[in-house]
């Protein structure tokens, strides 16, 4: 089976084609999030150099988030389209998950910890069996402050980012944090991967429903809602 495993959460792109878990050619990029200009050449330089037509892939993989708004969203764009018109499966993943995966380390829980906007952080706990499969410990949340501490495991654990809380983990939670070198871009190949296997597990997505794992909501859908949230209250005391 041909896989295409896309990132598009973060400010690099990342595409990679697989055969089975197997990654046959990648691209990464570190395009500043103009996502929206190097996703599509990106896609066909590598099935012209792996001399296959874009409907010959099998599967159509993509983050999800949590991650770049923007990025998420003309990552998404592109494989729901794909998958439509091409009548292909379609399975989202998330960036944490990947994030996880890509660590190597097996069981040992992980936390991977992606810095947001005002000092919010997306987190993340995973432990990667022996045989391979990633088994996630807690939901994937938006937290802050010390709300971080209500997620983290008890014993030893790897930490994946977190760049800027990295001192104050170390102070409070000392000899029980292993620090990870940092890792903060998602890789198409390690999409792909998660993808083949969630679909060899049955999990295959809508590309009609399909949509990004914010864990926020965006700063263009809050100012909608206070525009529209004025509107009506004016005409409610109109």
């Amino acid at each position: 089976m041909r896989i295409l495993g896309i990132s598009t959460a973060g400010k690099g792109l990342s595409v990679a084609l697989l055969k089975g878990e197997r990654t046959q050619m990648e691209v990464n990029l570190d395009d500043g999030r103009h996502h929206s200009l190097t996703l599509f050449p990106t896609v066909d330089y590598l099935c012209r150099e792996s001399q296959i037509d874009i409907g010959d892939i099998d599967l159509y993989t993509c983050t999800t988030g949590p991650g770049s708004f923007t990025g998420l969203r003309v990552g998404l764009a592109m494989v729901k389209g794909l998958a439509m018109v091409k009548g292909k499966p379609i399975v989202g993943v998330s960036s944490l998950a990947t994030m996880a995966m890509e660590t190597g380390v097996v069981d040992l829980p992980v936390c991977i910890i992606m810095e947001s906007q005002r000092n919010y952080v997306y987190l993340g706990l995973y432990r990667k069996k022996a045989e391979g499969d990633l088994v996630s410990l807690c939901p994937e949340a938006l937290c802050q402050g010390d709300e971080i501490y209500d997620y983290l495991p008890q014993g030893a654990f790897l930490l994946v980012g977190g760049d800027t809380l990295r001192e104050e983990i170390k102070q409070r939670l000392k000899g029980r944090v292993i620090f990870a070198n940092r890792a903060d871009f998602v890789r198409g190949s390690t999409v792909g991967l998660l993808g083949y296997r969630m679909y060899q597990a049955g999990e295959v997505h809508d590309p009609l429903t399909l949509t990004p794992n914010y864990l926020q909501v965006s700063y263009a859908e809050r100012k909608v809602d206070k525009v529209c949230g004025n509107e009506i209250r004016e005409k409610k005391n109109g």
